[in-house]
């Protein structure tokens, strides 16, 4: 959640409840001024863990966490709240809910409407075709047209489903789907994307949980590098 009058606050475009599994990871953004904060982790409305968070600087920061701990039908909440003398009491907070994990698991991460790096679990199922975009050009030889390739440049699509996802994350997907860097990660690597979904399938109102495909291209560091998930 963004709010231009709050003192501090998450750099997340989508302030709603949004899904996680056992085997997945979110980065959270936040913005602080300089101070003394208490990071808490409510797991079902009770308190978890708490920590400290000393901002050095009046700037953005970012908090890798994971939900390995957690189990199915868990809640969630990050919690932040200022302990400044000489300011009034104030938190913010995010919610997740923990749903049944896959057998499949990837992370996609991609730069959110702040600049800042944002991950998501998907957990469908993926294609990878290749296409291939030819480079012509027309020659006569002895009179005859003749049709003749110059270039042949290979185009690789990635195209995942979400796996089940609240209908609250349909606003996570679209920052995905509009963002100009996206990466999927890999083992220790990280596979640069660029999204290319024209749109997205209607949310299904009757539905608790939907999902939905997307489509990107990958941008191959040479022209004959293949991929294999």
């Amino acid at each position: 959640s963004y709010h231009t009058t709050a003192p501090f606050t998450f750099l997340d475009e989508n302030d709603k409840k949004q899904r996680v599994t056992k085997n997945g990871y979110v980065i959270l953004n936040f913005f602080l001024n300089i101070g003394t904060y208490t990071f808490e982790i409510f797991k079902n409305a009770t308190l978890y863990t708490s920590s400290e968070l000393v901002a050095t600087a009046t700037a953005s920061y970012s908090k890798k966490v994971s939900f390995e701990n957690y189990n199915q039908g868990d809640v969630i909440d990050f919690v932040i709240k200022n302990q400044n003398a000489n300011e009034i009491d104030f938190s913010i907070s995010k919610e997740f809910v923990l749903i049944p994990e896959s057998r499949i698991s990837y992370q996609i991460h991609w730069q959110n409407e702040f600049k800042l790096e944002s991950a998501m679990e998907f957990t469908g199922s993926y294609k990878l075709p290749n296409d291939y975009e030819n480079i012509t050009q027309t020659l006569y030889r002895d009179l005859v047209e003749v049709l003749q390739n110059d270039l042949s440049k290979k185009i690789t699509k990635f195209t995942i489903n979400t796996g089940w996802i609240l209908k609250s994350d349909h606003e996570t997907i679209d920052s995905i789907l509009r963002s100009k860097k996206c990466w999927l990660k890999l083992g220790n690597e990280f596979i640069s994307l660029t999204p290319i979904s024209k749109s997205l399938a209607a949310i299904d109102n009757e539905r608790f949980l939907n999902s939905f495909d997307c489509e990107f291209q990958i941008n191959r560091s040479y022209d004959e590098k293949n991929y294999t998930f």
